[in-house]
């Protein structure tokens, strides 16, 4: 018996990524969290639509917190804030002087 050899050298793969949900072609993957876990989904322009319906943007700053739990407490334990050096006096500022009136 003979080994089959290829003779032509690598041979090219073609990867198609899927909608998780139709198996049609994919035009996007999203990634999302739910419950801290980040999740991914490849999904095509119908489904893309579905998702963004009634959605809304995400909101600067820090996350609301959820079902009555407090804010995690400050790492940082009292102290002076800011600037560690002593701070120099300033020179004291004139009074004002009134103008002189001329009758």
């Amino acid at each position: 018996m003979r080994a089959l050899t290829l003779e032509r050298g690598p041979v090219a793969e073609l990867t198609i990524i899927v909608c998780d949900v139709c198996a049609k072609p994919a035009e996007e993957r999203i990634t999302f969290r739910v419950r801290g876990r980040s999740l991914q989904k490849d999904l095509c322009r119908e489904h893309i639509g579905e998702l963004v319906t009634g959605a809304r943007a995400v909101k600067r700053g820090r996350p609301p917190t959820f079902g009555g739990r407090e804010a995690p407490e400050s790492k940082r334990r009292g102290g002076p804030l800011g600037r560690k050096r002593p701070k120099q006096a300033r020179p004291k500022r004139a009074a004002p002087v009134a103008p002189a009136s001329t009758q």
